[in-house]
């Protein structure tokens, strides 16, 4: 089985004593994080208590602002190959699925990604929130 990374909405973040009543699947992906989950993450980056782990090795941002950023990447990169039709596809898909599944909320869970290393998971989070994903956010 995979470590994976898991990209959910909510329309509450995690807190301490709670965890959102509505989760919504947006994507897994195996063994990292991949880029789609550090943009969709990139704005209004916070760290949050895991709705599964006990260390606060959650990522919440705003839902809105992260799916936009994905989809003005996902125009650009399609500029040129608009006769792509499997790209085009994909790019429908993804935004259909975004929009359906839209809350106020990304929540990523990193702990399976993070628990990969002798690093400590608390640790790999906080160089996510002010490394990875600031850097993938300013090159997209």
């Amino acid at each position: 089985m995979a470590n994976r990374s898991y990209l959910y909405s909510a329309d509450s973040m995690p807190s301490e004593t709670e965890v959102p009543q509505r989760i919504r699947c947006i994507s897994e992906h195996n063994w990292d994080i991949p880029l789609a989950h550090k943009l969709m993450v990139g704005r209004g980056t916070r760290i949050v208590p895991s709705m599964i782990w006990n260390p606060p090795i959650g990522i919440a941002a705003d839902y809105a602002d992260g799916a936009a950023l994905l989809r003005d990447l996902l125009r650009v990169v399609g500029e040129g190959i608009e006769e792509d039709a499997e790209f085009a596809e994909c790019v429908a898909r993804t935004t259909a699925h975004l929009e359906k599944q839209q809350a106020k909320y990304f929540v990523l869970e990193t702990g399976e990604i993070v628990s990969m290393t002798d690093d400590d998971p608390a640790e790999s989070v906080r160089r996510l929130v002010s490394g990875d994903i600031p850097d993938a956010v300013a090159r997209a």
